[in-house]
């Protein structure tokens, strides 16, 4: 039986190193709340994340509040190109395959930015 004010929090921390250290008293975000539960992902890594948004919206309905903390730091290796490199390692898409998904996306992107500097808000 779900709760009935459940919470769903994401926190996506981008500090790193000395820095990090200089913000905050635990640069652990998902461990600072001793009541609710946390649970840290490496937010370059699209499959770990789609888990554990999963995982929280689970855990939120059926048990409170849930805090993701996902590391992103992308200077260091690219999200988007590990996962082209997974689906052509397991042959689930071809090379042209993503050049056209990569053309759509590219178009419907550009489409949304038409779209958006037109709008009179």
């Amino acid at each position: 039986m779900g709760r009935g004010n459940t919470l769903l929090e994401v926190s996506v921390s981008k500090l790193k190193g000395p820095v990090e250290w200089k913000a905050a008293k635990s640069p652990a975000y998902y461990k600072r709340v001793d009541f609710v539960h946390g649970l840290k992902v490496d937010g370059m890594y699209a499959l770990a994340v789609k888990q554990a948004c999963k995982f929280a919206k689970e855990h939120a309905l059926k048990s409170g509040p849930i805090i993701l903390e996902m590391d992103t730091h992308l200077h260091e290796r690219d999200p988007i190109e590990r996962i082209r490199k997974l689906i052509l390692s397991h042959n689930l898409a071809s090379e042209k395959e993503l050049k056209d998904i990569e053309k759509e996306v590219i178009k419907e992107v550009d489409d949304a930015i038409t779209r958006t500097k037109e709008s009179p808000m």
